[in-house]
């Protein structure tokens, strides 16, 4: 008997220094696993991308930012160029922060207010609804979606809101790409020119203290990320840059399911939680409104839903110019972004219509984008590229129209300066808005427009094509 019990001792001792060390060789591998991938993502991962920096120093910011977050501004990179938090806590008398990435798409606004909300007492959280971001760019399958997702996860420190975070928004097969980042670059495995840089990059002092700024060859800060999640820039957009790529069609679809489900999560967590919440839209430049055809769908589109949960939403793209007169390539940097200058200005109406009650600030908002144009004088604000099946040349063609927000009050005369050759006239002044030339054409498009019957009211623009 007592042999027995010695026999079952010594098994159970064995089998515990067995289990001990199994587990002791399971700890080692996955740390060697984990030590490896950090040091592949090291080398592999882009640190040239400014997106990729931009995240990268976000998040490192806001895990070491001390101070309760009072209101968050969440969504695209219209929030972190638009609204100057330090303004705002001047303004408020509360700590603002900024948490806009590249490309935010809502899923990623849901899942970034959850994780902020866990660490701090949010009074109000203020939600940009960039509408292009919900409809051109909504499907949150997409590539373009996955990657600026990744800018996130790659970011956050492990919990279970990041692990719901990866297995809602991947599939299966890019699990591996998103555990261990490293996969993505596989295509540089060689390059050594490429490696060479980013190691380069990572062991510079701007990168290891998570700075980012660049300057001009005076020395003057053109662009820098701040500590509280606003993008310091001071370039200009110039009439030259004045063409957008695309012709967005919202009437049909203003808002994709995939954007809807998370906008109704969003208010439906900010309801269940007592948070305060506000939507609302940054002014962009109006030659990016006057390519979106019916842009009265989505501002009717998001207002239904605002109402259903009984939420203010606010388009800043339909203030009264009364108010908020920013129609100047002055205050932007680039026809979808403000400047620093722009951002200025916005963030001072932002906060006079958000410190009011729905009843007074209404008062600063046209009814519609209809009624705003209606109401403006006749201007053009660029051009852009359209359905590729107007046009009366070759198939193989770039079709453009003029950007005019009054089209059937103006005439206008196109000249095209193709690069290295003489200057050619596409058209006299005539109320036709569309124009073509071969995809691989570049040059100045120069648009004259006069108000028809008014030869003395002459507008001019040179833009590259």
């Amino acid at each position: 008997m007592t042999q027995v019990s010695l026999f079952i001792s010594n098994f159970k001792a064995l089998l515990h220094k067995k289990i001990v060390k199994t587990i002791g060789y399971l700890a080692l591998m996955v740390f060697v696993i984990l030590f490896v991938a950090n040091c592949l993502n090291y080398i592999y991962t882009d640190a040239e991308d400014s997106f990729n920096q931009w995240s990268r120093i976000l998040w490192h910011n806001y895990y070491s930012y001390k101070d309760n977050i009072d209101c968050l501004y969440i969504g695209s990179s219209h929030i972190y160029e638009d609204i100057d938090p330090y303004i705002l806590d001047e303004l408020n008398g509360k700590n603002n922060f900024d948490f806009a990435t590249p490309g935010q798409r809502l899923n990623a606004s849901y899942y970034i207010l959850k994780e902020i909300d866990k660490k701090h007492d949010l009074e109000h959280v203020y939600l940009e609804l960039y509408y292009d971001l919900s409809t051109r760019r909504g499907d949150f399958s997409s590539r373009d979606s996955m990657i600026d997702n990744w800018r996130n996860i790659d970011e956050m420190k492990f919990s279970l809101n990041k692990l719901r975070y990866i297995f809602d928004v991947y599939e299966p097969e890019y699990y591996l790409d998103t555990f261990f980042p490293f996969i993505r670059y596989k295509s540089m495995l060689f390059d050594n020119e490429y490696v060479d840089r980013q190691v380069r990059i990572k062991r510079s002092e701007d990168y290891r203290k998570y700075r980012y700024r660049i300057t001009d060859d005076a020395g003057n800060t053109i662009i820098e990320f701040t500590d509280k999640g606003y993008d310091y820039t001071t370039e200009k957009l110039t009439d030259g840059d004045l063409l957008y790529q695309y012709e967005l069609k919202i009437k049909e679809q203003p808002i994709t399911p995939d954007a809807e489900k998370y906008l109704r999560k969003i208010l439906e967590y900010c309801r269940e939680n007592n948070i305060a919440i506000t939507l609302f839209s940054s002014p962009v430049y109006e030659l990016h409104l006057l390519a979106t055809d019916d842009y009265d769908a989505y501002i009717d589109k998001i207002n239904s839903i605002a109402w259903e949960y009984d939420v203010e939403y606010y388009d800043f793209n339909i203030c009264r110019e009364e108010y908020m007169d920013i129609q100047s390539v002055d205050n932007f940097k680039d026809v979808q972004h403000l400047n620093t200058e722009g951002a200025t200005v916005f963030t001072d109406v932002f906060w006079k219509v958000m410190s009011q009650p729905y009843e007074e600030s209404s008062r600063y908002f046209y009814a519609s984008y209809a009624d705003k144009r209606q109401s403006m004088e006749p201007c053009i604000y660029g051009i852009y590229r359209t359905d590729p099946e107007r046009t009366d040349r070759e198939t193989d063609t770039a079709a453009y129209r003029v950007a005019s927000n009054r089209p059937q009050d103006m005439e206008y005369r196109i000249l095209l300066t193709p690069a290295g050759e003489d200057t050619e006239m596409y058209q006299d002044f005539s109320p036709n808005t569309y124009f073509s030339v071969p995809d691989s054409e570049h040059g100045i498009c120069t648009i004259v427009a006069k108000v028809t019957g008014q030869s003395d009211k002459v507008q001019t623009l040179e833009i590259n094509y």
